[in-house]
């Protein structure tokens, strides 16, 4: 009575301990799955600032040449200098305002990126090149203003603003490179623990369903007897 009263206690444990080692498993894919989720927006936000920072680089060296070009052939002529510096004045704002939302989401990601990818260069270089935007925006000021001479100081600061420029690409190709490396990273290592704690529930299970051939063994004296007969 007391082996049968022992034995269906085991039953009873094993199969409770492989409907846990069960939920266990479904609950550790379904929390990798939450968790992938929630990684991948973080770097599609991430790249999508990276996006931003390329497309600011881009508008950068497009406005530099075409100011550039522009500068080359105007005349100092106070009524085109100022039609041109307003028109500069636009272009200005519009892509300190593209640089800004890439900076701000950058900032944003910064502690943690910061100490596995080149974002805080981009970052820092990022500003860089919106202080010598700042820099070309007082001198179009200048222009605007009616003060033809400023027209020197505006090509030399589109001198500075080419060097801040070139060297924000470079940063916004090291940087997407170590951000994609560094996605594919994460999401292996979440699939990898994953498959850990998976393996741990399935030796467990395996350990109960040990336990449940043994204790139904303890519980059928009889049986067992007859099976070793036969």
């Amino acid at each position: 009575m007391i082996k049968r009263l022992l034995g269906g206690s085991g039953v009873i444990l094993g199969a409770i301990g492989i409907v846990l080692s069960a939920s266990g498993i479904v609950a550790t894919w379904w929390a990798s799955g939450v968790v992938t989720t929630q990684v991948q927006q973080v770097f599609d936000a991430v790249e999508q600032a990276l996006v931003l920072s390329e497309e600011a680089a881009t508008r950068f060296a497009v406005f530099i040449d075409d100011t550039q070009a522009r500068l080359d052939i105007i005349d100092e002529e106070a009524p085109v200098a100022t039609t041109l510096a307003a028109e500069l004045a636009d272009e200005i704002a519009a892509i300190r305002q593209l640089a800004m939302t890439a900076d701000q989401v950058l900032t944003t990601f910064e502690p943690i990126l910061s100490q596995f990818t080149r974002t805080d260069q981009l970052a820092m270089t990022l500003r860089e090149a919106l202080d010598a935007l700042n820099a070309t925006e007082g001198a179009v000021q200048e222009l605007q203003a009616g003060r033809t001479e400023a027209i020197e100081t505006l090509d030399a600061e589109l001198e500075t603003l080419t060097v801040r420029v070139t060297a924000l690409q470079s940063a916004v190709a090291e940087a997407q490179d170590d951000v994609a490396v560094l996605n594919r990273r994460v999401l292996r290592w979440i699939v990898l623990v994953a498959v850990a704690v998976t393996v741990i529930f399935v030796w467990f299970g395996a350990a109960q369903y040990t336990l449940i051939r043994s204790s139904w063994r303890l519980a059928h004296p009889a049986k067992r007897a007859a099976v070793a007969s036969d």
